[in-house]
């Protein structure tokens, strides 16, 4: 079966230690620019390229909690995490946290579902 002459290729750059995309269109390959933070230039960023850098290169993984009037939630991005802080009526950003320490993960952990793999480990443990 023949590749789709359009597939990317996710890769990390020796050189710069940025992500590059190749795609490879029959003989050719287009290599594409993706810039993403380290850690702590991604905390020294404005509000809005944060927002932007979320928007294209983050994770949301799916897990949320609310805290008075406001909802956190939470992504993945380039090994750390960011948590966005939304006011509830509005989806006003109030503020970005962001985070390595995974004991900041502890509002987030009641959500996730194990059961399966719970079920999946007793079955072959007997």
């Amino acid at each position: 079966m023949d590749a789709n002459p359009l597939d990317s290729y996710p890769f990390n750059c020796r050189l710069c230690h940025s992500y590059h995309l190749s795609v490879c269109e029959g003989d050719l390959l287009l290599i594409q620019f993706i810039m993403l933070y380290s850690f702590h230039r991604f905390k020294a960023l404005p509000a809005e390229i944060k927002i932007d850098q979320l928007s294209q290169h983050g994770i949301a993984l799916d897990l949320a909690y609310t805290v008075k009037s406001a909802e956190a939630v939470l992504f993945a991005y380039n090994g750390f995490y960011i948590e966005l802080i939304l006011e509830k009526c509005s989806d006003e950003i109030l503020a970005i946290h962001c985070f390595k320490n995974s004991g900041r993960l502890n509002p987030y952990l009641h959500q996730i579902d194990i059961s399966e793999i719970t079920a999946l480990l007793s079955c072959n443990s007997g």
